[in-house]
């Protein structure tokens, strides 16, 4: 299932004739939303150039919006490993008027990134994308398999890093 919700408000399916049911709000266009092993849920905002966990309560907690003292471009796509690291894609789509908001870029490059729980390091993992979007593990979570957009889409697996990364 995709989501891509240009409201506040992030809602959940459950079934293909149930309601939807509200897991929170004030959300700024979520993506690429996935439960964290820890039960908590994880998206990304383009708008906002942040990654965010949604807390028991409902309420927000910011995991990460910048790395080496720049902004993200606007984090897209993200999946958690079994261990706890979270892995998200970072395009400039989110700059674009249509996907987001209009803005300069800060990072010089479109990559991958993993952060821990709540957010005390962020790794990069690679820079050399056109525009990365698509984030998945191998069963055994020891690669990641990233899609790149246009102009070329292409799937391309990258090894996990050791020590639960």
């Amino acid at each position: 299932m995709s989501v891509e919700i240009r409201d506040p408000r992030f809602l959940g399916v459950v079934g293909e004739t149930a309601d939807l049911e509200l897991l929170g709000n004030g959300c700024a266009f979520t993506e690429g939303p996935v439960w964290h092993p820890h039960a908590r849920l994880v998206t990304c905002e383009h708008p906002t150039s942040r990654v965010v966990r949604t807390e028991y309560d409902g309420t927000l907690t910011v995991q990460a919006t910048h790395c080496r003292r720049k902004e993200f471009n606007s984090p897209n796509d993200v999946v958690a490993r079994s261990g706890g690291l979270i892995y998200f894609t970072d395009p400039t789509f989110g700059r674009l008027e249509h996907y987001g908001m209009p803005r300069a870029k800060d990072m010089n490059c479109q990559g991958i990134y993993a952060i821990t729980l709540h957010g005390e390091t962020i790794i990069p993992i690679a820079d050399d994308f056109g525009q990365p979007n698509g984030l998945c593990f191998s069963h055994d979570e020891r690669h990641t398999c990233q899609r790149r957009s246009p102009p070329c889409r292409h799937l391309r697996p990258a090894r996990c890093r050791p020590c639960g990364g």
